[in-house]
Parts: structure tokens; sequence; C-alpha cells
């Protein structure tokens, strides 16, 4: 029995998903829109699936292109123009949206936000192949376990070094009611309240300019309220730009950064910044990606690029304790890098800080 775009998208999203094949299987029989199958049969659909991966540079510009003119347009009739297969469309659109993109397929159609898509953001470059700057992520604001102390020791030692730029992965509040049990882990509820609390004690040092995506947590009240809390405040701070929701692109020096903001928990440590580096090719690749949302310690060199996670500024909440979630470290990272040829040269420095419990009661 022929294979469907909607059972080819259960499939891929219950892989991404690390459920087992049982489990797919289960998701068939309880979803009216798939067929029977049985596991053999699952299987051997997703060895088919990846046999050959697409990855095709010049397809993934073409399809990108086509999506940015449509926004709305059927399986068939993008997978005609691409003169690929619809299963491997499948796959290559579910490598999109890892990158970031705000895709969606429903119906055997697919549905693309262009109002999503990340920005590019263009700073006037002073030593081509050089940079020093910070990178922090997953600050939390208005959460009982954020660690402003540190937060605001991190900026002074930023301010300290001369550094201009401090590169933020996202979450810089906490949000409202994002996962079961959440509301008493925060110490203020309303988006104004975040929002307030967010201008008036981020960190602000002279000379010293954040530029931040969103993150899921405070894109809580995206959800509930349809206003975006980061764009609202950051007409409040000139120091602070929001350059995207889950992702964003700035160029300075010679030298490409891909924030990102990830989403669920991984099995191991650097397998999101992995699955992630693998979805570039070609000239869209950046130098540096700097993903967000895991509160792990993560400096390393995957496919040629820089990769890091870089720690956060809340404290082991209930929730990641219910969740066996890895205890998180405190801090962000001072970064230097240098090209030298084809050579990359980093030094990375983790500003680390203890966790001070019920830090949030401090007056700053």
């Amino acid at each position: 029995m022929k294979w469907t775009i909607h059972e080819d998208t259960v499939l891929v999203e219950g892989k991404k998903n690390k459920r087992s094949y049982a489990q797919i299987q289960e998701e068939f029989r309880n979803d009216p829109k798939c067929n029977n199958r049985n596991m053999e049969n699952i299987r051997n659909r997703w060895r088919y699936l990846n046999k050959n991966p697409h990855r095709d540079e010049d397809d993934f510009k073409r399809i990108f292109e086509i999506l940015k003119r449509r926004q709305f347009i059927s399986i068939n009739e993008l997978a005609d123009m691409t003169k690929t297969t619809r299963s491997k469309l499948v796959i290559f659109l579910q490598k999109m949206m890892e990158q970031g993109k705000d895709i969606s397929i429903t119906n055997n159609a697919v549905l693309f936000n262009s109002g999503e898509e990340f920005s590019v953001l263009q700073l006037e470059s002073e030593d081509d192949g050089y940079i020093e700057y910070a990178q922090i992520a997953d600050t939390h604001l208005c959460s009982k376990y954020q660690q402003l102390t540190a937060l605001n020791f991190f900026y002074d030692e930023v301010a300290r070094r001369g550094i201009k730029y401090v590169f933020h992965g996202g979450d810089g509040v906490d949000g409202f009611k994002v996962y079961p049990l959440h509301t008493p882990e925060v110490f203020l509820q309303t988006e104004d309240d975040q929002e307030d609390y967010f201008v008036e004690k981020y960190p602000k040092r002279e000379g010293v300019k954040t530029i931040m995506i969103l993150g899921n947590h405070p894109e809580s009240y995206l959800k509930l309220s349809g206003t975006d809390f980061l764009k609202k405040a950051t007409m409040r701070r000139d120091d602070v730009i929001y350059i995207g929701r889950h992702s964003g692109i700035i160029e300075k020096n010679g030298f490409k950064f891909y924030l990102h903001h990830g989403d669920g928990n991984a099995y191991a440590e650097s397998y999101k910044l992995q699955k992630l580096a693998e979805t570039f090719t070609g000239p869209d690749t950046p130098d540096v990606i700097i993903q967000g949302h895991y509160h792990t310690e993560i400096s390393m060199m995957i496919r040629g690029i820089y990769c890091a996670h870089p720690a956060s500024f809340q404290g082991r909440t209930p929730y990641a304790a219910r969740k066996a979630f890895a205890e998180p470290v405190i801090g962000g990272h001072i970064v230097r890098l240098e090209r030298k040829g084809d050579l990359l040269m980093r030094t990375v420095t983790l500003i680390e800080c203890e966790e001070i419990k019920n830090d949030y009661r401090k007056e700053w």
C-alpha cells in the first residue's frame, strides 16, 4: 500500500522525537489518517527515506525561494516544481524546520510563515578575521530561580574587558504556564510585569549591547495574547537588539553567528548541537552556532563550525529536578576568534558562578 505524505510526516516527527518503532506503530493505529502498518514496514520506510538524504544546495535554495513567494503550496505542486519525490521533500522540509524556519505540513500542503523567518543583523566590521565577544542564554528573569547576581557579575566582567557585544540564545524571561506546575516557580505572572522587570533589571553597561532571540519561555505570552514580549521590551531598551523568535544571524568582522533556541531534551548533551550543525551546507553555513535552552555548557567544533551551549543564569528548578535534567551550569562564555587562512583559532573562557538560593529576593 502506497505511503501518504501524512504517514511520512508522522514517521519523521516520531523519529525526531526519539520514539521507538513500537511507539510510532501505536501512533499509526490511533491516527485515522494512517494505514495499519506493521513495525517492519515502518522500519523499512524510515531506511528508505534516509538512504539518500536530499541535501543538494541548489534545491535547498530553490525550495526556500518558492516558499517565500508562495507561503502556502501543496506538497504535490512543490515536489513537481523542484523535481523531487514527495517523501524526500518531507525529510527536506523537516531539516528546514530544524534550522528554525516556521514551516508546518498539514493536509498535504506546506505553510510557511515568512514573518517568523530569522533576520540577518550586519554589524560594522572593525577587524576582519578577529573578534572578541560574550555568549550567554537562558537568563529566565522573573523565575524564583533566576541568578541575577551572577548575571550582573558577568556583565561587569564584559564591561571590564571592553567587550561590546553579548549574544544571547533566548529565554530572557521565564514566561507563564510553560509546563505543568510552572506558575509557583514564577514571582511575576503577567506579561506587562515581566516586561517591566526585564526593562528595569536586565543588566545595562555603558558601551555594551545585547543581541538576542526570544526563546520558548517568553513565547508563552505570544501564544496567550498574540504579542511578542521581547519586541516590546527592546523598544524601551536601546542597548538590547531583537533579531528573531527562535533563531537569527549576526555578521561581524567576517564571521557569521547563528543564534538558535532549541526544544525538548537530549539523551546526550551535544546531540542537539550535532544535529543542528548537520543541517547546514554551502555558503549558508555559519562560523559559530550559539544554542540556548539546555542550560548546559559545551564548547566544541562540529563539522568545521564552532558550536556552543553557553550555560545559563537560572538555578535548578523543581521541574528540572522532576525530569532529572542535568544540573545547570551558571555562567557564560567570553570568546576570542581569529581566522588565519582556513584555520579558526578560538579561546573560550567560562565565567562560572555558584547558584545563590532565593537570589530573586535581592534588591537591584
